[in-house]
């Protein structure tokens, strides 16, 4: 998958306008957590940009060609892709929580699993692709339910359906199957979510593990990341 890496940047204020209505609408001098720009990419050589609200209470990071595949008589049966980035914060003490949002697409085979390890500041999660199967449009993680307002929970619904340029696409080997091959039981984007309880941290420390599994040969699969997103839930009293 590529998308308009400019295009993307440009539309990145837009996207955030949007976080924004899950933020606090605090007043323009912060005294609680607020997000910083300088995402730093750990592992990996993904093109990134990181872009903050005006009110520090969002960030997000979009990802160029963060994906990986498993297609071909010639190719693996088992493949990972791992990849760390952190995203700076200040002001953020015990009692703060932070919602982290992961949009990507999947599209994946019968006989193929998926799966999405993440771990941020030592929380970890797991989803399994084959729970959500058969399925095609959005698929939308149990955990984004744990999002504590209303607010917050319609952005995640509405991101789902996001239209801006940044939206994951559908990879080009989805289009390229011969007639009458192996349905596809996933194919579409995806949003995993985290509720995040921060006792004190400079930084979102973010791990992610795509593993991929082929039962034979003659099936597919592929994942993707498009952004990682932070919201501030909740501050410090």
């Amino acid at each position: 998958m590529r998308f308009s890496f400019r295009a993307a940047c440009r539309r990145v204020p837009a996207i955030l306008a949007t976080a924004i209505l899950a933020s606090s609408a605090g007043a323009q001098e912060q005294s609680g957590p607020a997000f910083r720009p300088g995402a730093l990419l750990t592992t990996d050589n993904t093109n990134y940009l990181m872009s903050v609200s005006s009110d520090k209470q969002a960030g997000i990071v979009i990802f160029d060609g963060l994906e990986k595949q498993l297609d071909g008589i010639g190719a693996p049966l088992f493949a990972t892709r791992p990849f760390s980035i952190s995203m700076p914060l200040e002001g953020a003490e015990k009692g703060v929580k932070i919602g982290v949002i992961f949009n990507g697409y999947i599209w994946r085979l019968k006989g193929t699993d998926i799966s999405l390890i993440t771990t941020v500041n030592g929380q970890t999660s797991f989803m399994d692709f084959a729970k959500f199967a058969p399925a095609s449009g959005g698929v939308m993680g149990e955990e984004c339910k744990q999002f504590g307002s209303e607010q917050a929970l319609d952005v995640v619904r509405r991101k789902v359906d996001t239209k801006y340029s940044v939206a994951p696409k559908k990879p080009a080997i989805a289009d390229t199957r011969v007639p009458n091959a192996l349905a596809a039981e996933n194919d579409g984007d995806f949003l995993h979510c985290i509720l995040l309880d921060v006792r004190s941290a400079s930084d979102l420390r973010i791990n992610v593990v795509f593993a991929l599994h082929r039962h034979n040969r003659d099936t597919s699969g592929y994942l993707n990341v498009t952004t990682i997103s932070a919201l501030v839930q909740s501050g410090t009293k």
